[in-house]
């Protein structure tokens, strides 16, 4: 089974036809413009509780002794507003993706998640196309429009979750020089882009890093560990930062969260989490 939820990669600009528009730039045309946005990735409710109330929590028994949150981490501030949020986590291992609908379920319980896969895995896999997910075309400048297009609607509606993995490849939890793919980036600059007209009845989008770390402590089966970042609230329409600006502050939040979950996991204080 592939990895599933992952950050798309918008091709620099050395890689991009110089006649080409940056992606961002020709959505957000599309918002002013009032060109018809495509409708949300479909979800299942009946297949997507079944998933997640009796074989998804019946699944990690079996492989973990506890998939637990520290609880200094978790904030009220972003579920107390409705809004919808990005949740960018880092990508440590093939059980993110389960692991991220699960935690998803307990934290964000009122919020629909969706998640970005590739077009061709879910070519393989029709069934996550009834699960929130949405094929996007890999290393394409075509695909990663399609991907802050389909980002930007799904982030208009009020309780609504993205889930990306930006590392774009599984890195170890101690690997933190790895850069983000540039895709996160765009997608903040084009929602401060976004006409405010488009907004829809979301107020502003939360861009939220999540650290996941598996470790062994007293027991046989592993603990997967989990620690909720500092969000950032991006506005509709009100430009802050640029793309290079935004890059080095969402991937600076994502890296405090993994090294305050690492001292976390040292200390191994399981009345810490919860």
């Amino acid at each position: 089974m592939q990895s599933m939820p992952t950050s798309i990669p918008v091709q620099p600009r050395s890689h991009i036809d110089t006649k080409m528009r940056a992606p961002e730039c020709l959505v957000v045309d599309q918002l002013k413009n009032g060109s018809r946005m495509t409708t949300l990735p479909t979800i299942d409710r009946w297949l997507m509780n079944g998933f997640e109330q009796f074989f998804l929590p019946r699944y990690l028994r079996k492989h973990f002794h506890a998939i637990a949150v520290h609880r200094e981490s978790i904030t009220d501030e972003v579920r107390a507003e409705n809004s919808a949020v990005i949740l960018y986590a880092n990508h440590a291992s093939w059980w993110d993706p389960m692991v991220g609908i699960f935690v998803h379920r307990r934290v964000f319980a009122d919020n629909c998640l969706y998640a970005p896969i590739d077009a061709s895995a879910l070519a393989r896999y029709p069934i996550f196309s009834r699960m929130g997910f949405y094929g996007i075309e890999l290393q394409s400048h075509r695909g990663a429009v399609e991907f802050l297009r389909r980002s930007v609607r799904i982030a208009r509606e009020p309780g609504a979750t993205i889930a990306l993995t930006p590392e774009g490849k599984f890195c170890d939890v101690r690997e933190q020089h790895q850069p983000l793919m540039p895709g996160l980036a765009h997608l903040a600059t084009a929602i401060e882009a976004a006409d405010t007209t488009a907004a829809a009845d979301s107020r502003c989008v939360w861009f939220m890093p999540a650290a996941i770390e598996y470790c062994f402590w007293e027991e046989r089966l592993p603990e997967c560990l989990c620690w909720f970042g500092s969000p950032v609230r991006v506005a509709w329409g009100r430009t802050t930062a640029d793309k290079a600006a935004w890059d080095r502050d969402l991937t600076s939040r994502l890296r405090a969260a993994q090294q305050a979950l690492a001292a976390a996991s040292i200390a191994r204080d399981e009345s810490q989490f919860e």
